[in-house]
């Protein structure tokens, strides 16, 4: 288990006070997991191979479970992969309402009424937290978006002031 760098607690806390503890979750998984790495190309072929084989054949092969490769994460790495993380998994969450918007825009304009199609990109997502419901529409989408490149400098900033100007993002 790798010991949380202290100041990843800054992060934490902004993530907290803005409500995405999740995130916070997220990145104590994902700094405990350290960096696993990728299986080559190679091993992804060899592993179709066997697969294949497995299918073909009458009896059951012996199959040989492989834990990944990984390695901790410690000091400016932490600290580092923490504010990519934090950037990258923002701009997946975004991406997909996105994705979702166009998707309920499709079927609208699908089944929906002529004044419908007239109004694209109309929907309005409705994010239910406990008993508050919030509404995100094309605009506030449009604003989030532009607010992660805001994010992603503030975070490349953080990252240069507690490395002592070692790293960036």
């Amino acid at each position: 288990m790798a010991t949380l760098d202290p100041r990843l607690f800054q992060l934490f806390e902004t993530l907290v006070e803005s409500s995405a503890d999740w995130l916070v979750f997220e990145l104590i998984e994902g700094i405990e997991a350290g960096n696993v790495a990728e299986e080559t190309a190679d091993d992804l072929a060899s592993a179709r191979i066997l697969a294949g084989q497995e299918r073909e054949s009458p009896r059951p092969l012996e199959r040989i479970a492989v834990s990944p490769e990984s390695w901790l994460l410690e000091g400016d790495d932490q600290v580092v992969w923490a504010a990519r993380y934090v950037s990258g998994r923002l701009k997946e969450v975004l991406a997909m309402m996105d994705a979702s918007a166009e998707r309920l825009n499709m079927l609208l304009e699908r089944h929906g009424d002529s004044g419908m199609k007239e109004r694209r990109s109309s929907v309005a997502l409705g994010l239910c937290l406990d008993d508050e419901i919030i509404t995100v529409g094309p605009g506030g989408r449009a604003v989030a978006q532009s607010a992660i490149t805001d994010l992603f400098s503030g975070l490349d900033s953080w990252v240069r002031e507690v490395t002592g100007g070692r790293l960036a993002l």
